[in-house]
């Protein structure tokens, strides 16, 4: 049987298309390299965990994270609670999900009170984030107070210094998403899905030679959007920044597990 494609129908018969109904379902290899030397030789260099819970667990927020895509955000899975995925999900599958109702919900867990606690932990652990740390929390106190002529730009050049400094990139060089892709050996599987999803968001966001309506880095800095000013693209960009320190977070606090 052909492998049935993202765009097509639902092989359920549903009526919609497969990666916004049962893609949540389908099981994806996870071959996992054993670490050099820990290995006896002539034994498998290798571990299928293919069949691992933590690999069914993975595909929980997959549909989510391809509807965010085609709506040009993304989907900030470490602010949902499973039960709001399931039910973020059922909406999908329905046909009643939409953009709006995402956003509203991001809105409404985005306390200015987490948000502050994230940002102190992001700035106190990693080097990227901790000189930053006044500037960061001056975009978050102008978000909540509603200046997001102010927010925006700030937190857009914030976020492009943080992923230059975890990707080593020098200022001179082009800007390219740097967000880690590899977590399988951590069985961390998700995160393998949703840091592919990441880096590509980042690189809408920074891709250049963008409509002068559309949110991206280049026409709010060089002054051709003046439209940029709303509580969604600041608060997206915020989410952003904590999405990153959570994969920070993992890094710091995991290792492979082979």
């Amino acid at each position: 049987m052909s492998k049935v494609g993202r765009n097509d129908p639902c092989p359920c018969n549903s009526g919609w298309k497969y990666k916004y109904c049962c893609i949540n379902k389908e099981t994806r290899q996870r071959i996992v390299p054993i670490t050099k030397g820990m290995h006896a030789p002539g034994s498998p260099e290798t571990v299928d965990l293919t069949n691992d819970w933590m690999n069914f667990a993975s595909a929980l927020g997959r549909s989510l994270h391809y509807f965010c895509k085609d709506n040009g955000i993304f989907f900030f899975s470490s602010v949902v609670t499973v039960g709001k995925m399931e039910e973020l999900t059922a909406a999908l599958s329905a046909g009643m999900l939409t953009k709006t109702a995402l956003i509203e919900h991001y809105i409404e867990v985005a306390k200015e009170e987490h948000v502050v606690a994230w940002i102190e932990d992001a700035c106190g652990n990693f080097p990227s984030f901790g000189p930053r740390r006044n500037i960061l929390l001056d975009a978050v106190s102008a978000h909540y107070e509603g200046r997001y002529t102010l927010s925006v730009p700030v937190l857009f050049v914030q976020l492009e210094g943080v992923l230059r400094t975890i990707g080593k990139i020098d200022p001179r060089d082009d800007f390219k998403a740097t967000i880690k892709r590899d977590w399988d050996s951590r069985m961390l599987f998700g995160m393998s899905e949703s840091a592919v999803m990441l880096n590509a968001f980042l690189s809408r966001l920074y891709e250049g030679r963008r409509r002068a309506d559309e949110f991206n880095r280049n026409p709010v800095l060089h002054g051709a959007n003046v439209t940029y000013n709303t509580e969604e693209n600041s608060l997206i960009l915020i989410l952003t920044l904590l999405e990153i320190r959570n994969f920070l977070w993992f890094e710091k606090n995991t290792a492979p597990i082979v």
